[in-house]
């Protein structure tokens, strides 16, 4: 027999009445107006997710750079819903943008989780990188970073897992930048980042007859995003709610 156990006896009359019964039940304050009616992902700011926008600067730059020069560019990813769609709004924006670039999932049997330095060797094994960019991982890779840097490669890391701390300060790998939040999903992180990097060309593009990445396509990968929250089960408030 199913038992069902009632967290209140209360019958609601209207919505409001409803509204206040779930978030009693949920032990949510305060947030009525942003739960049912979050902004607009498009308006998020880098500082409400806590993303440092001096090393976003950086991060495009490189970016630039690595198009500029005709670089090739691996995208580190994850093998879990989260990893797999970060890798793919990340692989999206660069591949529009013009970039020679690849995602690379790693082996769950055969590499293990996140940048290991035998996932680095498979990608070797294939060709060379300029740049490897984390998505969705990284951020405790503190050896096989700085293999890669040993190798000659430049490494940008994206991650939304709790770093390393050391006196009460985060301690991050040896890596070129690092673009970093705990309050979002791995994919949101890499959206944000590619959010901006759509934003960054579309001025450029404007002022020297650049091909224009499409303005719409941070929105239209929003359904990914969707998809990593609800798979990485970060609390739906705030940005994620978005």
């Amino acid at each position: 027999h199913m038992k069902w156990s009632l967290k209140t006896k209360k019958t609601p009359k209207n919505l409001e009445e409803l509204k206040k019964i779930l978030f009693d039940n949920r032990k949510i304050k305060g947030q009525l107006e942003t739960f049912f009616n979050p902004i607009n992902p498009m308006d998020i700011t880098l500082k409400e997710v806590d993303l440092d926008e001096k090393q976003l600067k950086e991060i495009i730059k490189r970016i630039k750079q690595a198009k500029n020069n005709k670089e090739y560019i691996v995208i580190f990813g994850d093998y879990d819903a989260d990893g797999i769609c970060a890798s793919a709004i990340l692989w999206q924006t660069l591949f529009e943008m013009g970039c020679d670039v690849k995602p690379f999932i790693p082996h769950r049997q055969n590499h293990g989780y996140g940048v290991s330095i035998k996932a680095i060797d498979t990608i070797m094994a294939d060709k060379k990188p300029d740049l490897i960019i984390t998505v969705d991982n990284g951020i405790v890779a503190n050896e096989p970073v700085d293999y890669i840097k040993k190798l000659g490669i430049d490494v940008i890391i994206t991650d939304h897992h709790q770093p390393e701390i050391e006196e009460d300060k985060n301690v991050f790998p040896n890596a070129d930048f690092v673009f970093h939040s705990t309050k979002l999903c791995g994919a949101t992180v890499a959206w944000m980042l590619s959010r901006e990097i759509v934003k960054a060309e579309n001025k450029v593009a404007k002022d020297d007859d650049q091909k224009i990445v499409s303005k719409d396509l941070p929105e239209k990968m929003l359904d990914l995003c969707a998809i990593a929250t609800i798979a990485d089960q970060v609390k739906l408030f705030g940005a994620n709610r978005s």
